[in-house]
């Protein structure tokens, strides 16, 4: 993200504007658990079943691979397969 780009924006999931996750999340601190994490998983797992990757939204966080995994954890997703040639060499 460049300097001239302001953090993305989503809206909470129920629709009532209770809450709001900023992407990309603080390179510090935790997001506890609460409501916003929630939300947070939430649009996550939204966007993952959108067909965006997890280093996409890694990218998309700021934070590691292992955070992003664990809030989809959290949320409940169904993990693609992984990608790749599957067939065994003889």
């Amino acid at each position: 993200m460049t300097t001239t780009e302001k953090p993305m924006t989503i809206p909470a999931q129920n629709g009532n504007g209770a809450a709001q996750v900023k992407w990309p999340l603080p390179k510090r601190g935790r997001l506890r658990p609460g409501p916003q994490r929630k939300h947070a998983a939430a649009d996550l797992r939204r966007r993952y079943d959108a067909n965006t990757s997890i280093r996409g939204l890694v990218r998309l966080t700021g934070k590691s691979y292992g955070f992003v995994y664990r809030l989809l954890t959290e949320a409940g997703t169904t993990f693609r397969p992984r990608g790749g040639n599957h067939r065994s060499k003889r």
